[in-house]
Order: structure tokens, then sequence, then C-alpha cells
């Protein structure tokens, strides 16, 4: 699905965590991907597809080789295609080696430790607030919510992910623990990250707990986005460049952003 989706004639605004985050990071790029939602990958976020299709076939019960076929089949198919880019590798060879280090400690680390008969990548939606006469809700598919109440999310990185930034502020484990407590109508309040550092695979894990408190919190970031949405859609909202996201390889708005002003003013000072 897009980042987010309004309906002003219906009163519904609906976004997914990664909305969220964008418009916690950057409201403008959040703004730019309700308006204009940008499609396609690059070398990382094609890796990071690839892996978690291969999860999904996995506990779907596909044996490793085939998930493994199916993961890399994709992949080449996307990075053939001209609207694919490459940011931190640049080759396909680089890239497949890099995916199938992280499959396979996938298979080795990740997958003995899940518990089967549990949801893989079911999508949930869920009201998150309601404010005078609009409605917001809550969008996502969380990779695997095992049956003993706790989602799982695949992740691959060129870094370990900092534990004390993921257990106090990740916006995931807070959307991903209450679409799942929503639809399972009991509180689920464990996360875990799984991530796998490129380039050999190293697999790290990184627990999560989340619980009314940061739901109620969760809403008030999404009343705040409501009302942005309603009163200046179409006026520039604050703008962020505190983050490596905001560059030209990795933000697709960048170029009418950031980088025009950054453009202007290499071409003031060649004058």
């Amino acid at each position: 699905m897009p980042g987010a989706s309004v309906d002003f004639d219906r009163k519904v605004m609906i976004g997914s965590q990664s909305w969220y985050q964008d418009f916690m990071r950057c409201p403008e790029r959040a703004r730019q991907e309700l308006l204009h939602p940008k499609h396609g990958y690059n070398d990382a976020t094609g890796l990071g597809t690839a892996l978690h299709l291969f999860m999904e076939k996995r506990l779907q019960g596909q044996p490793f080789i085939a998930a493994h076929a199916i993961a890399t089949t994709w992949l080449a198919a996307e990075c053939a295609k001209d609207e694919f880019a490459w940011v931190k590798v640049k080759t396909a060879e680089t890239m497949f080696r890099h995916l199938d280090a992280c499959i396979n400690a996938f298979e080795r680390h990740v997958v003995p430790q899940i518990p089967d008969g549990g949801q893989v990548e079911t999508k949930v939606s869920a009201r998150l607030l309601r404010s005078g006469d609009w409605t917001v809700v809550l969008e996502g598919t969380p990779d695997y919510i095992d049956p003993f109440g706790r989602v799982w999310d695949w992740k691959s990185s060129s870094s370990e992910y900092n534990g004390h930034e993921a257990a106090n502020w990740m916006i995931q484990p807070t959307s991903y623990t209450y679409l799942a407590s929503k639809q399972q109508n009991q509180a689920i309040n464990d996360f875990t990250y799984a991530i796998a550092v490129k380039p050999h695979g190293l697999i790290q894990f990184i627990d999560v707990q989340r619980g009314e408190r940061d739901w109620y919190w969760l809403s008030r970031i999404a009343l705040g986005a409501l009302s942005m949405v309603r009163t200046m859609l179409n006026l520039p909202w604050p703008v962020n460049h505190a983050h490596y996201l905001c560059s030209g390889s990795w933000c697709s708005h960048w170029e009418g952003c950031r980088g025009k002003y950054l453009r202007e003013q290499e071409e003031r000072q060649v004058a």
C-alpha cells in the first residue's frame, strides 16, 4: 500500500508505520509521499525485500532451496529494471553475495527460533483515533506474529542497530504491537528485530516492549499529522535534514527539495 492516503469526502486518513516514521524525521518528505508516492527499489531496499520474501516462503513451509531460489529470482528481475538504483553497492555480483550471506544467516540463526503456527505477512488495519468527525486508521503488515504473542520483524542493514534507540524511539514496534493487539483482542507487547548485518550476515536480535502508553503516544503523533493534512496539505511542511536519508540517494523527493537549494548554491559559487 502507499505510505498514507486521505479521503476528504469520507474524512478518513490511513497511514502506515513507515509513513509516520517519515513524518517524524521530515514532515515535508511525508507530505510528498502522501501527494506523490514513489515506487521502485534500490540495491538496499531490494535486498531487504528479497530477504523478507525468503522468510515468508520458509515460514509458509517451503524448503530452504526453493525459498532461496524464489527470493533470488525476484531480486534478479527487479534489478534488471531501468528504475532500479545502485546506492550502497555498485554491482549485482556484490548485491547477490550479500543476499546469500543474509539468507544463510537467517536460515541458521533465525528460522530455528521461530515458533510455528503464527501469522505470516498478514495485513492488519485498526482505528487509531477519532478527532471530531475524522477517523485515523493505522495499517500495516507485520512480518510474523507468533502464536505466543510476539511480533517479529526481519531487517538487513549495513551496520548494527542501536539497541537503545530501538527500545525508546522506533515507531515500528509501537505500530505493529498495536495492530497485533487489536487483531487478536489481547495485549501484544513483545517485539523482536532480527537483523542481518551486511556483508557477512551477522545476526543481531533486539527485543523491544510496547504497551498502552506507547500506543496513546502514537495516536498523539497521528493527531498532529492529521491536523497538518486537513489544514495545509498543499502548503510546504517543516523540513529536517538532520538524518542520512536526506540525500539524493535515499529520498525520492530530494531533487525538488534540499537538492534544489544546494544546486543553486553551487551555481552561485561557480559564478
